[in-house]
């Protein structure tokens, strides 16, 4: 066995890397280093045994952020199926008709595509699952419920020998492996106050395969309402796996399950971080001025090139160059921070605290009223996150006429989105061709552009791009500009264009002549 792994979990002592923060600023560049200069992405994941309790895979699964793992125990399952899984996720779990399923490994579905069930070392105590990663290794994932039946210290000659063989497998491909479990054991290695007989069985499955222990502490992860408290929650990692494991930290706070949440930091090197530039707090007048004085620092003049088209993709890079630089310097890369899926409230959050309040009560405590009281308010909780699921839908579908919100249809129904065949028109009739509808649609919505009505001058001595890019139809176009949308390969927004219209009307003007004039 290691010299790491002989260490208590609470003399091990992990050297962290403090990055310093930027106030306001974020720039993907300065992500944290390792000593050799490495960049170091982070993911998380989070162990838990859920105990089979509704009302904690309701919150614990739902609140999972798009870049965080479970590794569950005891999930809340019907028909062999994990329950409140969100969209953003993807839950791995072994296939039984004859049994109900004890452990399960929920993952984003980024990675879940790159993932696969091993189903020679999966039965219905433990699950493996292997994610091809960044490396050619890859990582192997594993969630193991050691079921203690009637008191028997004995662990399942099945799972355990599922068990063996996996650590066989990583240890012969050098695979980094990853496991939480539920030892229902306990050892003074990962600081138990007493050592029992499966205990020892697993310590020596530890010091017999080289794996390691990464609990640091004493705290508690199991403490039920009768007030015993243990530490049979553990993490096992084998030799290949140990540098990606950053933290190791059991949640303080009361938990809606016996066992303790169990949060666990990975430096796995591929997680990459979303940055966007937020448009909410940039002040566009400001914007405007600095275009101008960078105008009048450098005034834009016709470029001169060998053939038309060099010289119109000289002056598009002239404008791009001096929209996007200055647009920059004023709106700095932000961090996307995720959102709780949950329809989360005030009502709900009082009503959460109330129940962990009612818990740490009822804790050592051996009424029966505590224990009534503490049910009904786990199933006031339930019925309250129904309710404004039930009302975040009827509010949705009530104020579903705007664009924005019938945007989300295509994808809730899958992107199987019906074509537009006909439209009912006011004498009640239907449109039978596609003409009919499109010019349905375009007298509605368009009711004074008469576009199509005006006959141009073709004569060949009158420029016509000049009859067509007039100064009425540069501000028309403009104020059709929508804001908040996404912008194009030249990453210009609208917002940007709208703020100095008037500086850039005659260079623009200019550029969209001469595409007519050489088209």
């Amino acid at each position: 066995m290691t010299k790491r792994g002989l260490l208590f979990a609470g003399q091990k002592k992990m050297k962290s890397q403090v990055t310093p923060k930027q106030k306001g600023k974020h720039d993907p560049s300065a992500r944290k280093l390792t000593a050799k200069g490495k960049e170091c992405y982070y993911t998380t994941i989070k162990q838990i045994n859920l105990q089979k309790k509704k009302i904690a895979c309701e919150t614990y699964i739902k609140e999972l952020k798009p870049h965080e793992i479970m590794l569950a125990q005891e999930p809340y399952a019907i028909k062999n199926k994990i329950c409140y899984v969100p969209k953003t996720h993807k839950a791995f779990s072994p296939f039984s008709k004859e049994h109900k399923i004890r452990t399960a490994i929920i993952m984003p579905i980024e990675l879940a595509k790159k993932s696969f069930v091993l189903t020679p070392f999966t039965n219905r105590d433990i699950i493996s699952v292997k994610s091809n990663t960044h490396t050619k290794k890859g990582i192997m994932w594993c969630s193991f419920y050691m079921a203690m039946d009637n008191n028997n210290q004995e662990i399942d000659p099945e799972a355990l020998d599922k068990f063996a063989k996996l650590i066989e497998y990583t240890n012969s491909k050098n695979i980094p492996l990853i496991m939480g479990a539920d030892s229902n054991g306990h050892h003074i290695l990962w600081n138990s106050y007493k050592t029992t007989l499966r205990g020892r069985i697993i310590c020596e499955l530890i010091n017999k395969y080289n794996l390691n222990v990464e609990n640091k502490g004493n705290l508690p992860t199991f403490t039920n309402t009768r007030g015993f408290r243990s530490v049979i929650d553990i993490t096992v990692t084998n030799k290949n796996a140990n540098k990606l494991i950053k933290s190791w930290e059991v949640d303080k706070n009361p938990s809606l399950s016996d066992h303790k949440m169990i949060t666990i930091k990975l430096d796995i090197g591929n997680h990459n971080t979303s940055y966007r530039r937020c448009t909410d707090n940039i002040k566009w007048d400001e914007y405007r001025e600095e275009i101008k004085k960078a105008l009048d620092k450098q005034p834009y003049r016709y470029k001169e090139g060998a053939t038309p088209q060099e010289r119109i993709d000289k002056d598009t890079k002239f404008i791009n160059k001096l929209l996007t630089e200055v647009f920059n310097e004023m709106c700095p890369l932000t961090k996307i921070t995720h959102k709780s899926k949950v329809p989360w409230n005030k009502e709900v959050d009082s009503l959460k605290k109330k129940i962990l309040k009612q818990k740490s009560t009822t804790i050592g405590s051996t009424t029966e009223e505590n224990r009534n009281n503490l049910k009904e308010k786990e199933k006031d909780y339930r019925r309250e996150l129904q309710r404004i699921g039930r009302q975040g839908w009827k509010d949705f579908c009530s104020t579903s006429e705007s664009k924005s919100k019938l945007a989300k249809f295509p994808k809730q129904r899958n992107n199987e989105w019906e074509r537009l065949n006909c439209l009912k028109l006011p004498n009640g009739e239907l449109t039978k061709t596609t003409e009919e509808t499109l010019k349905y649609l375009a007298d509605t919505h368009y009711p004074e552009s008469d576009l199509h009505r005006q006959t141009l001058n073709t004569d060949p001595q009158d420029k016509l791009e000049d009859e067509i890019i007039t100064s009425e139809a540069y501000n028309r176009a403009i104020k059709t500009l929508q804001s908040k949308k996404a912008p194009g390969p030249d990453k210009i927004m609208n917002e940007m264009l709208k703020a100095c219209s008037d500086l850039l009307e005659s260079p623009l003007k200019h550029i969209y002549k001469r595409c007519l004039k050489y088209s």
